[in-house]
């Protein structure tokens, strides 16, 4: 079946059907950036890093990686839990840094083969993103060394939590997952969409926000709370109380934390109108 526009984009950007070359074009397309290469020795070693089984050896140990982190973390809640400190066994410590070598040596081994095209082939990109995750387990390994038996330091636990962004790795070896492979490259595409949406998103709030605090205000300040609940005026302290927690509050209520109705019940004791900016908001905002 033929693909649309967008799948033809989608395929292109997840390297589906690129051409094949011949050695007479292979040196002269890999200056330009073209996957592939001519090194005579290197040659049998790039064939080693494209070939399925080092692949599929790489997914695999991308997802055991995963695994293990999700169950030590279950292993040390739980010490926390009953107040234990928790000490890693040999083989914890050894499957990390396994790990750590593992990935090191994978990146190393494409670093020798395209060496000073590193940063020019096709997967470029890649090769960046791993560069980035090696060097954050060595600052990770650095970090554990000179914090010595304060292993659970909040930096520490930031940099392992940043190893789940290695499990975006197995995008680039699905070649057998075609369709997840590009839903995954159509996600990637759309995240530069999607953070503008989210600034365009932040910045909706924080003007409402600012105008739901003026109606805070306006309660707050009033000299007369004779027949008013006293309670009314904590709930305009706990949900408007200031510019944060107002933003923090509208964003409750488009989420489903809470439902937005009392808000508009609270606002509409001060004024009609702020309610019915509420619910403009409301309507805004799911548009």
């Amino acid at each position: 079946a033929e693909r649309g526009h967008g799948g033809n984009e989608l395929a292109e950007a997840s390297g589906w059907g690129k051409k094949k070359v011949n050695d007479n074009q292979r040196e002269q397309q890999f200056e330009k950036g073209w996957d592939c290469c001519h090194f005579n020795r290197r040659e049998q070693l790039l064939k080693i890093i494209k070939s399925r089984p080092f692949e599929l050896t790489t997914n695999i140990v991308i997802a055991t990686n995963a695994v293990f982190m999700g169950w030590k973390a279950n292993v040390t809640l739980g010490a926390a839990i009953e107040r234990e400190p928790y000490n890693s066994p040999f083989m914890v410590d050894f499957m990390e840094n396994f790990f750590t070598v593992f990935f090191a040596v994978e990146w190393l081994l494409r670093l020798i083969v395209y060496q000073k095209w590193f940063f020019k082939v096709e997967d470029r990109k890649w090769h960046l993103f791993d560069t980035i995750l090696v060097m954050l387990s060595l600052i990770e390994i650095i970090i554990k060394v000179a914090a010595g038996s304060l292993q659970q330091t909040m930096l520490l636990r930031i940099f392992r939590v940043a190893r789940l962004v290695r499990l975006l790795k197995i995008a680039r070896y699905l070649t057998f997952f075609r369709e997840l492979r590009l839903m995954i490259f159509g996600l990637i595409a759309s995240l530069r969409s999607l953070l503008w949406s989210f600034v365009m998103l932040a910045l909706v709030v924080y003007i409402f926000s600012i105008v739901f605090v003026q109606a805070a205000i306006a309660w707050l300040q009033q000299d007369d709370y004779a027949g008013l609940p006293e309670q009314l005026r904590d709930d305009y302290i706990e949900w408007f109380g200031s510019t944060q927690i107002s933003m923090r509050t509208l964003l409750v209520a488009i989420s489903g934390g809470t439902d937005w109705i009392q808000f508009v019940d609270m606002l509409e004791k001060v004024s009609p109108i702020y309610s019915l900016i509420f619910i403009l908001y409301i309507m805004l905002v799911f548009h």
